[in-house]
């Protein structure tokens, strides 16, 4: 028995009141879903209405008095009106393709001026709106949802439409003329790609490349790689002219082959190869200075972190201790800078750091004075004083050990420091109560010196009888003569030279440069007391013979000390480029490491100026591109490319083209019979230099590509006939003896007046015969056959 289950109405209502939250929750959220997806789908027509406004003005029915896609206003009231659009945010930008600067409409303007953009500019909008839920528990979950959309077009003012009518006969998208002048006929399309390089016939009708050639500009790049995913000019084989080929930058070196200066460090590519320099490091050496400052600005090694060896980095002598990175020696103290800064405190900058009148390099290696101190021994004398004029130590405070410092011997006695027993009566002048000696008259001249020089005592200490300035007590001290005016015939009188000058006048030469006191002071105003005045390297009278100027370091103003190029290099310390090749001597001797007395280092035929500055060639390397001709020969005898191997990118080197085939390194086709060289050499087997090898009338780029014939015989069918006449002139099969397959060869035809096009036409008449009666004779039959042969 089966029993029926009854239910209430209760029991009903309470059943529904548990699933209706379900019901709504199931009801209300289908409709939030397809709300959103509706206003995702009118955001997105929004967009596109206000995207419109850079269409074609002529296909538009836009009748406001703003230009269509200036008018910012008309944009934003499209996109507003779509539904369920609750108050979006739009962004108007215009980007122009010239250089990517960008305007933006504002929402306070209503338009923009139109002159600013130019046909191809972009119109950029974006659109961003916020949908709210309405379903409780979605609401909860994701209290709204935002739709953000952007799009762009090209502004497009106007279209110019050109006719090339008839120029495309065969509607293939190749011009005519392009297609007869690289493959003699229309057979071939624009998708066509005969040398498989990836860039179809169209493209390299539109590149103006030979289609016959994967890499055309013989950069390494295939064609269609550099015009479809490098962007390089498949015509220039250098498109940055950076002086490297686009193909050793893109697959060996990494650098970008469309900007000169991968690095932005002030050098070209190319130039950092030259100079040793990593192209994609703007600061090689890590110096803190960048590679193009250091080669054009300081003339520093952009390899190097201390290019002149002086232990300073470059950057330190630059910033910090301001002294030249590209001079070992920047004060030409004979002390290098480091050694200045880091060993013994001197100024690096200052020739005499201690001001004490002796360079720091003639104390630290000549006289072992301290060069950061006048007076080494503290004998209230100066080293220079000590050295150039009294002739005592200038590192011990009493050179004569008589028991009184140099100073005291000097300036309070009045006696010799150089004279332990000035007045000679075996008492050390330290102990004797009276140095000087006995003195009947009391004048301070010792009786014996007097009787010496006046033969009398009639002269006192104050007296001047020679007249040179210096009184007898001068002279005296000085060991000088007091009745000659100029005790060492240097052209200073003694009182000049003590007083004034401060020079030895007992010697001629105090600083023994080999020019006299006098001649330094009257004639070429030096230092009598230094004797390199310009601490440049080369003593004063060095410098008047050679004829630079003893007051100049540099001389000639090139980057070198006159005293290196004398002494060092060789160069001439007047004349900035000695060997006239058009870099400087210091250039050649610190940047390039060439030959500053020979114009041409590597002897390859070009200065090292023109190989640096023009040619980007190596000037200590002959051949820079190693292709078996000099770098000289290739510029001023070939006319190629001293840095590229194979000029005219046909895969056979310069060199080779030059000495072996004969051939024209800078052009693919020498003799332009539509093969390139390398082809004709290691394919072919032709003469590259020879439009048409066998003489057959026919070039070999036709017989190979159009006529199918062999470009090495004449005959190819070996009827006796040129191909070249059967196809100009007869009009017959060059590959064929036999054209018209009548058993009879062309040549024959000709020869004997008929057409070797047509074969001879055979036809028989109708016959009739009547069968004869059996007599058991012969029975003869007649009928008439005609043979046609065509003429």
């Amino acid at each position: 028995m089966i029993k029926k289950r009854q239910r209430t109405l209760g029991q009903a209502l309470t059943e529904f009141a548990l699933i209706l939250p379900a019901l709504l929750l199931v009801t209300m959220g289908t409709f939030d879903f397809g709300r959103a997806l509706f206003s995702y789908s009118m955001v997105s027509n929004g967009l596109r209405n206000g995207l419109r406004d850079a269409q074609v003005l002529g296909y538009s029915t836009y009748t406001g008095s703003e230009v269509m896609y200036a008018d910012c206003a008309d944009m934003r009231s499209k996109i507003r009106s779509a539904f369920f659009m609750e108050n979006p945010t739009i962004t108007i930008r215009y980007v122009k393709a010239s250089d990517g600067s960008e305007l933006v409409c504002t929402d306070a303007m209503d338009s923009i001026d139109p002159n600013w953009l130019d046909n191809g500019d972009m119109l950029q909008i974006e659109v961003a709106t916020t949908i709210n839920f309405i379903t409780p528990m979605l609401v909860n979950i994701v209290p709204n949802l935002v739709v953000a959309l952007e799009g762009q077009r090209t502004i497009v003012m106007d279209i110019d439409l050109t006719s090339n009518y008839d120029d495309d006969t065969d509607y293939d998208g190749l011009l005519d003329d392009w297609e007869n002048t690289w493959f003699g006929n229309l057979n071939m399309t624009g998708t066509d790609d005969p040398d498989l390089d990836g860039c179809n016939n169209g493209c390299e009708e539109t590149r103006g490349t030979n289609p016959f050639v994967q890499d055309t500009d013989g950069d390494g790049l295939l064609d269609g790689r550099e015009v479809y995913e490098i962007r390089t000019s498949a015509l220039l084989g250098d498109t940055d002219m950076d002086g490297i080929l686009d193909g050793l930058e893109v697959d060996s070196l990494l650098t970008n082959p469309l900007i000169g200066d991968t690095d932005g460090d002030g050098l070209l590519d190319g130039q950092e190869l030259l100079y040793g320099s990593d192209p994609l490091n703007p600061d090689t050496d890590g110096d803190g200075i960048l590679d193009g400052d250091e080669v054009n600005l300081h003339g520093t090694d952009p390899t190097l972190l201390d290019s002149d060896g002086d232990m300073l980095n470059d950057n330190d002598e630059l910033n910090i201790h301001g002294t030249n990175p590209a001079m070992m020696d920047t004060d030409g103290d004979g002390i290098s800078d480091g050694d200045e800064v880091i060993t013994l405190g001197t100024d690096p900058l200052a020739q005499d750091s201690d001001n004490d009148g002796l360079d720091d390099g003639d104390e630290v290696t000549i006289y072992g004075t301290n060069p950061a101190t006048a007076d080494t021994d503290g004998d209230g004398l100066s080293d220079a004083q000590e050295i150039q004029i009294w002739g005592t130590n200038p590192t011990l405070a009493d050179t004569d050990g008589d028991g009184l410092t140099d100073g005291d011997e000097i300036n309070i006695h009045h006696t010799n420091p150089l004279n332990p027993d000035t007045d000679g009566d075996g008492i050390p002048d330290g102990a004797d109560s009276s140095p000087i000696g006995a003195d009947d008259d009391g004048d301070g001249l010792p009786d014996t010196w007097e009787l010496t020089y006046f033969g009398s005592l009639a002269y006192g200490s104050g007296d001047d009888p020679d007249g040179d300035g210096a009184t007898n007590a001068v002279e005296l001290q000085r060991g000088t003569n007091p009745m000659v005016a100029d005790t060492d015939g240097d052209g200073l009188s003694d009182g000049q030279e003590i007083s004034t000058t401060l020079t030895n006048p007992g010697v001629a030469d105090t600083d023994g440069d080999g020019l006299s006191d006098g001649a330094e002071i009257n004639v070429h105003g030096t230092n009598p007391l230094n004797p390199d005045s310009d601490s440049d390297g080369l003593s004063d009278g060095q410098e008047i013979a050679h004829g630079s100027n003893p007051h100049v370091a540099d001389t000639d103003g090139d980057g070198l000390s006159d005293g290196a190029e004398v002494n060092t290099h060789g160069t001439s310390p007047t004349n900035a480029d000695t060997d006239g090749d058009g870099l400087s001597d210091a250039n050649e001797v610190q940047l390039h490491h060439t030959n500053p007395t020979n114009p041409d280092s590597d002897g390859d035929g070009l200065s090292d100026g023109s190989e640096i500055t023009t040619h980007l060639t190596d000037p200590n390397n002959a051949d820079t591109d190693g292709d078996g001709l000099s770098d000289g020969a290739e510029i001023n005898t070939h006319h190629t490319n001293p840095n590229r191997v194979d000029t005219d990118g046909d895969t056979l080197s310069d060199a080779a083209e030059v000495n072996t085939h004969h051939t024209d390194p800078t052009l693919v086709d020498t003799d332009g019979d539509g093969l390139t060289d390398a082809d004709e050499v290691n394919i072919y087997l032709t003469d590259p230099t020879l439009a048409d090898t066998d003489g057959d009338g026919l070039s070999d780029g036709e017989e190979l590509q159009s006529t199918g014939t062999n470009p090495l015989l004449a005959d190819s069918d070996g009827d006796t006939l040129s191909d070249g006449d059967e196809i100009n002139i007869h009009g017959t099969n060059p590959l064929a003896a036999d054209t018209d397959g009548d058993g009879v060869n062309d040549n024959v035809e000709i020869a004997n007046g008929t057409d070797p096009l047509a074969a001879p036409h055979i036809s028989i008449a109708d016959a009739t015969a009547l069968e004869p009666e059996h007599n058991h004779e012969n029975t003869t039959m007649t009928f008439y056959v005609t043979l046609d042969i065509p003429s």
